[in-house]
């Protein structure tokens, strides 16, 4: 049997409806028989789940999509139903000053983020890109124990080594790597930390994460508009109906199974548990290759999967 008890965050924020999936300061404890979890952690596993698509991007780059246009459409195509979803909620539209100041800040860290994750693709091998961008599990780490003074417990020092073993496991020798490619997917985890800790800030906690999620895509797509008319050229315009089509799916897909679950996770669980199971995501890369791909996993690979799937494990039932 699973017992499901509601927690409500020390901050006093609570949902006004049963039905208001929005809020990201709610969470909820399953119990399975003697163990106890977190739902952040469900959404912070979900989140890297879904936040597996390697195959969607070869699939705008195949019609001429930049990773600028790419983020720029992302963000911008979810603004509309995201309207619709807060207004549905009989939640607010207009923000403060500062909230909006903040949330502003973070639209433009997940667009640089974007196209500086997605752009080492053009000069490396995926694989080498995505080790790198994942150093930022630990930089949230190291960050939250000198800067925050957040004391770690010896159970988050072991998922922390082992999941960063894991991540060097992931490393192919072989794969090419250019010096650009690696400098944009360093940059891109560093903006990540940045944005991961800034939606753990109580001003990120006091609005929903449907209004985070609106705010982001509004400065994002900001952010992409100004970057591909000053240094870009331009952005790409769909030919025709299939195109934009594709692009409202895609936009979908990682603003609010992806971005959205994320950001709920970390007003649930903070940045720190947050940022270690998404090491779940190259995980998940490697058995959607095996399944959809008929790809093959090394004996390494397969060590390294062991070690990722424990550190996540680790973090997410307490005895």
């Amino acid at each position: 049997n699973i017992i499901i008890k509601k927690l409500t965050d020390p901050s006093g924020i609570v949902e006004k409806s049963p039905y208001k999936w929005n809020n990201s300061c709610e969470s909820h404890i399953f119990l399975i028989g003697e163990y106890k979890m977190n739902s952040g952690f469900i959404d912070a596993a979900l989140s890297a789940f879904f936040l597996v698509n390697a195959t969607t991007h070869q699939g705008l780059y195949g019609f001429g999509v930049d990773p600028t246009s790419a983020s720029f459409y992302r963000m911008l195509l979810a603004i509309p139903l995201n309207i619709w979803l807060i207004r549905r909620n009989n939640d607010k539209l207009i923000l403060s000053k500062k909230q909006t100041i903040l949330l502003a800040v973070d639209g433009f860290l997940l667009s640089a983020m974007n196209i500086m994750l997605y752009s080492p693709y053009l000069y490396m091998d995926s694989g080498v890109s995505t080790v790198v961008h994942f150093m930022y599990p630990i930089m949230v780490f190291i960050l939250s124990l000198i800067i925050y003074k957040q004391p770690a417990t010896k159970v988050e020092y072991l998922a922390i080594l082992t999941s960063t073993i894991g991540m060097l496991l992931m490393y192919d020798p072989s794969a090419e790597i250019s010096l650009k490619g690696f400098l944009l997917a360093f940059a891109s985890a560093i903006i990540f930390l940045i944005y991961s800790i800034s939606l753990g800030t109580p001003t990120a906690k006091e609005v929903t994460t449907l209004q985070q999620t609106l705010y982001i895509s509004f400065f994002g797509a900001i952010t992409g508009f100004l970057y591909a008319s000053i240094f870009n050229n331009g952005l790409f315009i769909p030919n025709n109906p299939g195109e934009l089509g594709w692009l409202f799916l895609y936009s979908f897909y990682l603003t609010f199974l992806c971005t959205y679950l994320l950001q709920r996770a970390i007003g649930k669980i903070g940045p720190r548990k947050t940022a270690m199971l998404s090491t779940l995501e190259p995980v998940v890369s490697i058995f959607v290759g095996l399944i959809f791909l008929s790809e093959s996993m090394t004996f390494i690979q397969g060590i390294a999967v062991i070690l990722i799937i424990g550190s996540g494990l680790l973090l997410t039932f307490t005895i």
